[in-house]
This record gives C-alpha cells, sequence and structure tokens, in this order.
C-alpha cells in the first residue's frame, strides 16, 4: 500500500496588523502554531483528495504553495489561492484551495493575519 506523506508545511510567515478590541491577541508566534494547526486539522482530507489524483495519475506529486488571509475578529480564512511556485497536479491544487474554506481559527484574533503555507505531496 502506498504512503501518503500530505500537508507537511514547509513555510508559514503571518505579518499581523494590531488593533485594539475585545478578542484575543496572540503573539506572532502563536498566531503561526494556531493557524498551523488549523490547517493540520485538513490532513486527512487533503490526504483523500492526493490519493485520488494518483489513481488516475500515479505519479503526481509536487508541492502545493497557497495564501490566504486570517480574518480579525471571525478568524475565517479568506481569499485562499494557490501560488505560482506550486508544482503539484491542478486537481491537488484546487482541492487544497478548496479545502481551506471555510475554516477559522478559534477563538479569533484581534489581528488580520496574511500567510503562506506549502504543503508536499510524495508517494513513499
Amino acid at each position: 500500500m502506498n504512503q501518503v506523506l500530505c500537508c507537511g508545511i514547509a513555510a508559514v510567515s503571518l505579518l499581523l496588523s494590531a488593533c485594539s478590541f475585545e478578542y484575543h491577541a496572540r503573539s506572532p508566534e502563536d498566531y503561526r502554531q494556531a493557524t498551523r494547526a488549523l490547517l493540520e486539522s485538513k490532513q486527512s482530507d487533503f490526504t483523500s483528495c492526493y490519493e485520488g489524483v494518483i489513481k488516475s495519475t500515479p505519479d503526481a506529486r509536487g508541492t502545493v504553495a497557497v495564501s490566504f488571509e486570517v480574518e480579525e475578529k471571525t478568524g475565517k480564512i479568506l481569499t485562499p489561492k494557490s501560488l505560482p511556485e506550486s508544482t503539484a497536479p491542478e486537481a491537488l491544487q484546487t482541492c487544497v484551495v478548496n479545502g481551506l474554506s471555510g475554516l477559522a481559527l478559534d477563538p479569533p484574533d484581534q489581528r488580520k493575519g496574511l500567510a503562506t503555507m506549502t504543503f508536499d505531496f510524495n508517494r513513499g
């Protein structure tokens, strides 16, 4: 049986803007960790998608680099998109982008976050 290595987050960068409301206020490192944990919660969905892609394209592999915003006050992931440096097949890129829609940090943060993450997909 094929081993799937999925969702290895290679890079995280969050740019925070300050606001002062009555919401959670994470440090930049806490914000990165919370965002990473949120995305890792989708690992099984991304693995399933990858397994579907390799059924039709057995040698499919690569990375999916995505960018998105984390809305202040709600924690919702907004405007996820695949970046040009992605090397995985288009179907896998679409699956990852769609999988990010609807996610939200809980509790939300008073700061807006801008993030880029890279997911690695390889058959082992």
